[in-house]
């Protein structure tokens, strides 16, 4: 596969990936995360997140993050920004389901199965770790379209001159 293959491939799945996130929010297709309609009493996997969903915009600003970024990949509009704007969901997205030292400790008291174990880990590595990998792979395919702004000093020029 070649390296323009390879891009637009990492593209499609990324977009993908971010937009079913994001529209799971709304729709809640996905009945096992969080969505707008779900039961008060519903498990939330992270205090974080439970708390984004309390304030009532936090939460839901990075799942139209996540919707604006999934369709730009999948329409190649606004590559490059757009993998700026939404990199910091995604890292946080990763630090979330990296926390799985809880779980491990669950599991070594033996209050948690293995097979929840393993669940936690495999969600940090492909939900988490794949997802920021292929982001950071595409934001360093796309460097040449940062290298302008990454100057020690810069002059400002008056727009469209």
């Amino acid at each position: 596969m070649n390296f323009a293959r390879m891009v637009v491939a990492a593209r499609i799945v990324l977009g993908l990936f971010y937009l079913m996130s994001g529209l799971n929010w709304f729709f809640g297709f996905i009945p096992l995360l969080p969505y707008v309609g779900m039961p008060a009493d519903m498990h939330i996997k992270h205090v974080v997140v439970a708390e984004m969903i309390k304030t009532g915009w936090m939460f839901q600003s990075a799942k139209i993050v996540e919707i604006a970024f999934g369709l730009s990949m999948l329409t190649n509009r606004y590559v490059p920004v757009m993998l700026l704007v939404a990199l910091p969901v995604g890292f946080m997205t990763f630090m979330l389901d990296a926390l799985i030292l809880g779980d491990i400790w669950h599991w070594l008291q033996g209050t948690e199965t293995g097979v929840a174990l393993w669940a936690a880990i495999m969600d940090m590595v492909v939900g988490g770790l794949c997802v920021l990998l292929i982001h950071l792979w595409l934001i360093w395919c796309y460097l040449d379209y940062y290298r302008p702004m990454l100057v020690a000093t810069a002059t400002p020029k008056e727009a469209g001159r």
